[in-house]
């Protein structure tokens, strides 16, 4: 994304009880100095509190010291206090800012999560539609959609299977179709379980927020999809 020029600071900052603990570390001080060159790193490349040197490459602690101008200790003990705290998540050697809207404002978001529910809504439509009889001129033609009904049919016997067995409901069906949308594969058995814990946990437009989320930024990956969903319940209980 673009380069922009500012983040949000609350005026209230250093009351903050997570940086009032820090302040009273070894090097307190400059961990909250290095605190705020993250955020201010992580406006620079915008998109979406994450942070890299380029697409391809992620900040090492090495690079980061050069950066802030700070010893590598220092910056190591940074990142291990505020992961530790829960302001940061490093996942595939990335850092994400928590709770990032709080800090930017991000330009179009809504609007794209509305496209991303229009496309659930369509995609739950185009299933509903696999389930009904479809009548063709063309014998081959026939017989290759009764197949494919066939395989859609047990496929969605199978999992429903296993969403009673976990205590789910059938109507999570449509939640497990979107994942597999979005994966561009058929789901594990452990994938569907995990998908269902996440279900019974968080609740289901929480989860499938999450995966809009992660579809939005291009990272449909298991971790990322978690760390979603734990920092939209840290948000919701303060």
């Amino acid at each position: 994304m673009a380069e922009i020029k500012w983040i949000k600071l609350d005026t209230s900052l250093f009351d903050n009880r997570k940086i009032k603990q820090i302040r009273t570390l070894p090097e307190g001080d400059s961990l909250v100095v290095i605190w705020l060159q993250l955020m201010c790193l992580a406006g620079t490349v915008n998109d979406f509190g994450k942070i890299y040197f380029t697409d391809e490459i992620p900040y090492t602690d090495q690079m980061m010291a050069t950066a802030f101008g700070e010893p590598l200790t220092t910056v190591q003990l940074a990142l291990t206090t505020f992961e530790k705290f829960g302001m940061i998540d490093i996942i595939d050697d990335i850092i994400y800012i928590r709770n990032w809207e709080k800090y930017q404002a991000v330009e179009g978001m809504e609007k794209v999560r509305e496209q991303t529910r229009k496309r659930v809504a369509n995609y739950r439509e185009k299933q509903k539609q696999l389930s009904c009889n479809v009548t063709v001129t063309q014998r081959n033609a026939l017989d290759i959609d009764k197949d494919k009904e066939l395989d859609i049919e047990k496929e969605k016997e199978d999992l429903t299977e296993l969403i009673n067995k976990k205590g789910g409901t059938a109507d999570y069906s449509q939640t497990f179709w979107y994942f597999e949308d979005e994966f561009k594969r058929p789901l594990s058995q452990l994938e569907s379980e995990r998908i269902l814990g996440y279900i019974k946990e968080y609740g289901e437009e929480e989860t499938l927020d999450a995966l809009r989320n992660a579809s939005i930024e291009k990272k449909v990956k298991w971790p990322y999809i978690e760390a979603i969903l734990r920092n939209s319940r840290e948000e919701r209980e303060g």
